[in-house]
C-alpha cells in the first residue's frame, strides 16, 4: 500500500494561502504539463464565486425536505485555519469545496493535487451545524461536484483516501465508527472502486 500522507501542519498551525506559483506547480503535477483549462479551474479556487440552489440541486442530497434556498457552495483557497477559528474551521488541503448558508460554512470537502489525479483527503461537517449532518448527504453532494467540476479538464482519476487512513490520528482513534460514513459510503455511492493495493477509493474520469 502507498503512503499518501505528507505531513501537513498540525492543528495549531495558522492560514497558509497558495500563491500563482502553487498552481502552477500543482498544473504541471496533475497533468505532467501546463494546461491553461485546468489551470483556470485550479484558480477558481481564489474566487468568490457562490453556487445557490439555481446551479446545484440540494434537494437531490436531502432527506428531511430541508428549505435550501439560503444554501450555496463556494470554492476555498489556502490550508489551515479559516474564518472564525473559535468553530474550528480547518482545511486540511490546498483546495476545498465549502457548503455554507448565510455567509458561514457547515461542511467542507477538501482536496489535493496528484500526479494525474485529484484526491480527497477531507469530508468534514462542522459541529456547531450537526442538524445537518443527518439531513444533508453533504459528502455525495462533493464527491458528484468534483466529478462535474474536473470532467474533460485531462484528470483521469478522483481519489478518496477512506478513513481508516485519515492524517489526524486521534479522528481516526475517536470516531472509527462514525466517520466511515462521511468518506467511504459516499465513495461507494458514488460509483467509486476500493483500490487493495493502493488502499484508496477511485473513480475515472472522462
Amino acid at each position: 500500500m502507498e503512503d499518501y500522507d505528507i505531513g501537513y501542519p498540525d492543528e495549531t498551525s495558522t492560514y497558509f494561502p497558495i500563491y500563482a506559483r502553487d498552481i502552477d506547480y500543482h498544473v504541471r503535477m496533475i497533468l505532467g504539463t501546463n494546461s491553461l483549462t485546468f489551470k483556470g479551474k485550479l484558480e477558481n479556487f481564489a474566487s468568490d464565486e457562490h453556487l445557490g440552489p439555481d446551479k446545484i440541486n440540494f434537494k437531490e442530497y436531502d432527506k428531511n425536505g430541508t428549505d435550501f434556498s439560503c444554501y450555496y457552495l463556494k470554492r476555498h483557497c489556502g490550508r489551515g485555519w479559516f474564518e472564525n477559528p473559535e468553530e474550528e474551521r480547518f482545511a486540511d488541503t490546498p483546495y476545498s469545496y465549502l457548503l455554507c448558508e448565510q455567509g458561514s460554512s457547515f461542511a467542507i470537502c477538501g482536496i489535493e493535487p496528484r500526479p494525474g489525479a485529484i484526491m480527497v483527503k477531507q469530508i468534514q461537517g462542522f459541529k456547531n451545524y450537526n442538524v445537518f449532518w443527518n439531513n444533508l448527504r453533504y459528502g455525495d453532494l462533493f464527491l458528484d461536484f468534483l466529478e462535474k467540476d474536473f470532467e474533460g479538464t485531462g484528470v483521469r482519476e478522483l481519489w478518496v483516501l477512506p478513513f481508516s487512513r485519515n492524517q489526524w490520528g486521534e479522528v481516526r482513534k475517536n470516531f472509527q465508527n462514525t466517520k466511515k460514513r462521511q468518506y467511504d459510503k459516499p465513495a461507494e455511492r458514488q460509483g467509486f472502486e476500493f483500490d487493495e493495493k493502493r488502499g484508496i477509493w477511485v473513480k475515472e474520469l472522462k
